[in-house]
C-alpha cells in the first residue's frame, strides 16, 4: 500500500479559486503544486503552505469539506456505519485515478472526502 503523506487538510470549494490561490502565494509563501485542469475552472488544485497543504475546487457546491487520507479506508467504513456514530456514508469506496474515494458526512455536517491509495501506489503530497 502506498504511503500516505499527511493525513488531514482542508478542502475549500470556492469561488475564483486562482485568485484565492494566487493570494495564498504573495501573502502566505504557498507553494502551487498542482492545479486541474491547466486553464478554467479549477478542478482540483493543491497549495503547500510550510509542512501543510490545502486543496481547493470550483466543483463542489459551498460547504465544510475535509481531505483525510489513510491507509485502511474499508475499517473507517464500518466505523462510521457503526449505530450511534452521528456519521453518514454519502458514497461507498470507489476507484478514482490512483485512490479510492469515499464521501462522509459527521454529526455537524462536515463533508470527509477520504482517501486511500491503491495498491503499489504512492499518495501525492
Amino acid at each position: 500500500m502506498g504511503r500516505v503523506p499527511h493525513s488531514l487538510g482542508p478542502y475549500l470549494s470556492v469561488r475564483n479559486a486562482d485568485v484565492l490561490l494566487r493570494s495564498y502565494e504573495r501573502v502566505l509563501g504557498g507553494v502551487l503544486t498542482k492545479r486541474e485542469p491547466s486553464s478554467g475552472p479549477v478542478a482540483r488544485a493543491e497549495m503547500r503552505l510550510g509542512d501543510s497543504v490545502i486543496t481547493l475546487t470550483e466543483e463542489l457546491p459551498q460547504g465544510n469539506y475535509v481531505l483525510f487520507f489513510t491507509n485502511d479506508i474499508n475499517s473507517l467504513e464500518a466505523n462510521i456505519c457503526e449505530p450511534g456514530s452521528g456519521w453518514a456514508v454519502i458514497s461507498r469506496p470507489q476507484r478514482h485515478d490512483s485512490f479510492l474515494v469515499m464521501h462522509a458526512t459527521d454529526p455537524a455536517g462536515v463533508t470527509w472526502i477520504v482517501q486511500q491509495p491503491v495498491s503499489g501506489q504512492k499518495a501525492e503530497s
